[in-house]
């Protein structure tokens, strides 16, 4: 009984986690930043070093386009893996529910 009462502190452990849980999406979103930060730097670059207006505009939309997709993604992800560890919780709960009312009636069959 007491090893089962630490499960909710491993989901909530993963909850902790974060993005560090899930490697792969840590990675794309790791990637997506490191080109967001390409473009907006390539894009001040051109305007203040007197490149060419249009190429350090472009550049900038680019970066803001992918600073969106950045934040999508991630804001995605992080609310699917919410309701995921909401319903592992919910499920467990029910199980502990379940584990607990058959404890009961054999307590009281005795």
């Amino acid at each position: 009984m007491s090893a089962s009462e630490q499960v909710p502190d491993w989901l909530d452990a993963q909850r902790r986690a974060g993005l560090s849980g899930d490697p792969k999406m840590a990675f794309l979103i790791l990637l997506l930043t490191l080109f967001t930060g390409s473009f907006l730097m390539n894009g001040l670059a051109q305007l203040l070093f007197g490149g060419i207006a249009s190429a350090g505009m472009a550049y900038l939309a680019i970066g803001a386009f992918l600073v969106g997709l950045t934040a999508w993604i991630y804001l995605r992800w992080k609310r699917e893996e919410e309701a995921r560890l909401n319903r592992s919780r919910a499920a467990w709960d029910a199980h502990l529910k379940v584990l607990h009312a058959r404890m009961d009636r054999f307590l009281e069959e005795m």
